[in-house]
Formats: C-alpha cells, sequence, structure tokens
C-alpha cells in the first residue's frame, strides 16, 4: 500500500501509471468475470512472472536461486492449494526437499543455506496468488467477494496515497520505507473500509464481512508493503521489475493483494459459515 509523504512524483510518472493502469484493469477484470481456468491460468502467470522478478531479485543480493525449483514449485504450491488442498503439506515439504537438493550444484555452494531459503521462499510466496482463485471459488458470491476484495485494496491503496501526498507530516517506517507516512495509513484505512462497503451495497453482500474485509485491505496491504520494501532496500534496487510501466515490476503491483487475499478468505470462510 502507498502512504507517500508530500513530494509528488513528475507528470510523466504519473501518465505511465495510469496508461497501465487502463490497459492492464481490463486484462485483469475481464479474466476474473470469467472466471474458472481463465482467471486460474492469468493469475498462475502473473504468479511465474513475479518467481522470474524474485529469481531476479535474489541474483542482485548476490544470492543463486535454483529457477529449476522456483517455477515448477510455484505451480506445485498453488495447484495444491487450489485443487488438492489435502496434498498442500506435502507439496511444501517437496518444495523445502528439491530447495535443499538444489545446492549440490557447483554455483553457490558456498551459500548454500542462504540459496536454498530463497528458492523455497519464492514459490511460497508467489503461489500466495492461489487465495484470489479460493475467493473467486467461493459458492454463489465468489465473483462479488474478489471484486470487493481488489475494490477495498485499490480504493485503500489510493487513499493512501494521495493522503500521504497532501497530509503526510509523521513519517511510518523511515528506515524501511522513508516516504510512508501514518496520515497516509490513515487516509489508507478510511478508504480501504468506504471502499469494501460500496461494494457491499452494490453487490448486496453483508455489511459487517464486508467492513471488516475494507479494514484488513488496509492493515494487512501495508505490511506487505512494508515487507517488500524491506527486501528490495536490502537488495539495493527501487523496483522488482519493469514489466508495468509506471508501477515497477508484478510483485510491487501485488504486494498489498499477495498478503490481503489470503486473509481475505480466511476471514470470509469463518463468517460466512
Amino acid at each position: 500500500m502507498t502512504v507517500e509523504a508530500k513530494p509528488a512524483p513528475a507528470g510523466g510518472g504519473t501518465a505511465r501509471r495510469t496508461l497501465t493502469a487502463l490497459v492492464g484493469i481490463p486484462l485483469f477484470l475481464v479474466p476474473l468475470y470469467l472466471g474458472e481456468w481463465v482467471w486460474t491460468i492469468l493469475l498462475v502467470i502473473i504468479a511465474l512472472l513475479g518467481a522470474w522478478e524474485w529469481i531476479a531479485l535474489t541474483r542482485t543480493a548476490g544470492l543463486v536461486p535454483a529457477p529449476a525449483v522456483v517455477f515448477p514449485g510455484t505451480v506445485l504450491i498453488y495447484g495444491s492449494a487450489v485443487f488438492r488442498p489435502d496434498l498442500l503439506a506435502g507439496a511444501v515439504a517437496l518444495l523445502a526437499m528439491t530447495a535443499l537438493l538444489a545446492q549440490l550444484r557447483p554455483a553457490g555452494r558456498s551459500q548454500a543455506p542462504a540459496n536454498a531459503g530463497v528458492t523455497a521462499l519464492g514459490p511460497l510466496y508467489l503461489s500466495l496468488f492461489a487465495a484470489l482463485d479460493l475467493l473467486r471459488r467461493i459458492p454463489h458470491s465468489g465473483l462479488a467477494w474478489t471484486i470487493l476484495v481488489v475494490i477495498s485494496i485499490w480504493v485503500a491503496d489510493s487513499a493512501a496515497y494521495f493522503g500521504g501526498r497532501t497530509f503526510g507530516r509523521n513519517l511510518l517506517a523511515p528506515v524501511v520505507s522513508p516516504k510512508k507516512t501514518w496520515e497516509g495509513v490513515i487516509s489508507g484505512e478510511a478508504g480501504g473500509i468506504a471502499g469494501a462497503l460500496v461494494a457491499a451495497l452494490v453487490f448486496h453482500l453483508p455489511l459487517g464481512p464486508a467492513a471488516a474485509v475494507g479494514a484488513l485491505s488496509a492493515t494487512v496491504g501495508l505490511l506487505g508493503d512494508l515487507s517488500k520494501s524491506a527486501i528490495k532496500r536490502a537488495v539495493g534496487v527501487k523496483d522488482s521489475g519493469t514489466i508495468l510501466p509506471g508501477h515497477g515490476g508484478v510483485i510491487d503491483r501485488f504486494d498489498t493483494m499477495l498478503f490481503v487475499a489470503p486473509v481475505a478468505y480466511a476471514l470470509l470462510v469463518w463468517l460466512l459459515r
């Protein structure tokens, strides 16, 4: 979630962000509406693009992840979570074993523990996209709830960005992300709840669960953003990639959603019992 302090970005950056959004939003929403395999395929593609960025990020830090484990591992964990949750524990165990076995390679053997760690963590992190798939599969109202989650995230992100630019005074986490402010956090919280409630009224969803999802969209989303910022700062890069002009990479754009979607799904499964 973006919670910028007052300095505004250059106009060209805003134009690129807007153009990317105008192209990307329909490409995201149409498969979401169609659901089933179309939605699943899109999410797997996005997850694999994120895995590619993860490999590049960790290589920048001097580590040697194993692509032969990262890519299939991402698909394995994602597929197990969505289609065979009874096999998920076994899939995670297999990922851990193959990540360790990959350290038998000559490359990077001196940093074997760290290399094994980033090799296993990448698929676990990027397979969180499976939560968006599971949200869409909620019986009868999956499409509506997924749209609500996405809207609350986007509104919270936008409210935090503009609230931080307009009112930002008190820095939130200057060591990890020096532009984030408490004013942006509060703006994002209000925006997330408001966006979720409006979506709930449009789709005739219960307001209580919707408000809860909206609140966590800002709170949990901020944790996802800060986690990503900490990794990028440690690696020494500004963006995780360049595939989305004005937004950076897949991880930059979906960091909030990767944290919010699993928590939102778990919360809704509990509240809608």
